[in-house]
């Protein structure tokens, strides 16, 4: 496909591979503008658009609302000053961090429980994370109240704070 003198034949590749190149990027870059979704035509583009936005619609936050009991609505505040005065610590100290500690874990247990939260909104007040963060804080304090009475003990605590009366599983 080259021809001409051996010396300038490799620097002619090069200028033939960046042309085809910076062709290809031009081409990608215009296709990535008009669609985060998909490169394609104009109908194909079209069509993962609206399966991208029926699926969306169709999972906009169900998770959060759909194993929520709404029995009590309670401030978060309000719980989150009972957790607070029965752990004897100040409002920060329920934000940070602790490897083993059961303040966040309780404290998201009562709020999705008694404040009516989604997982999500835990995650964000408690500085958690997000709500797959909150669901496993949530299983770990709900394992270890099978088994621990003074965690149970510190439960009854709280709900005797916030005037909750114990709820008997049927």
């Amino acid at each position: 496909m080259m021809d001409g003198p051996k010396r300038i034949l490799k620097s002619q590749y090069r200028r033939f591979v960046e042309a085809g190149i910076v062709d290809i990027d031009s081409a990608v870059i215009y296709a990535k503008q008009r669609s985060p979704l998909c490169i394609g035509s104009d109908d194909s583009v079209e069509r993962i658009r609206s399966l991208y936005h029926e699926l969306v619609d169709s999972r906009r936050r169900q998770e959060d609302i759909s194993f929520r009991r709404m029995n009590y609505s309670l401030d978060s505040e309000r719980i989150l000053s009972a957790v607070c005065r029965i752990f004897k610590i100040d409002r920060p100290e329920l934000y940070q961090r602790r490897k083993g500690s059961l303040l966040r874990p309780i404290a998201a247990k009562f709020l999705t429980e008694y404040g009516g939260l989604s997982q999500r909104d835990v995650g964000l007040l408690l500085k958690i994370g997000n709500g797959a963060s909150v669901s496993k804080q949530i299983k770990k304090i709900s394992d270890i109240l099978e088994s621990n009475q003074e965690v149970q003990e510190t439960q009854k605590d709280i709900r005797k704070l916030l005037k909750i009366k114990e709820r008997t599983e049927p």
